[in-house]
């Protein structure tokens, strides 16, 4: 069986380590990239098959809403999950 290719977009490379630890010994899911701002996303996705895309909601240069225009504009049809790390407290 194939493992389901994984891209990870978030500016912490601590993020990228905790999930490689969660699907080290998965049989389904491999982390196959990391990426922190939209030029890198746009390179992986056009390079490598990608299955699934977790996103900070905020990254360095833009946001998850510039990772949907992407893939519209490019009509990409990869499953996302948007996550955040941000507390409510600072949003003001």
């Amino acid at each position: 069986m194939k493992k389901l290719k994984i891209l990870i977009i978030d500016t912490n490379p601590i993020i990228n380590i905790g999930f490689k630890s969660i699907f080290k010994n998965s049989i389904i899911f491999e982390v196959a990239a990391f990426s922190s701002n939209k030029n890198e996303i746009n390179e992986i996705i056009s390079q490598k098959e990608i299955d699934l895309v977790i996103s900070e909601i905020s990254f360095k240069d833009g946001n998850v809403k510039d990772v949907l225009k992407l893939f519209k504009k490019k009509d990409i049809d990869i499953p996302l999950v948007i996550f955040t790390s941000e507390s409510n407290e600072n949003k003001s």
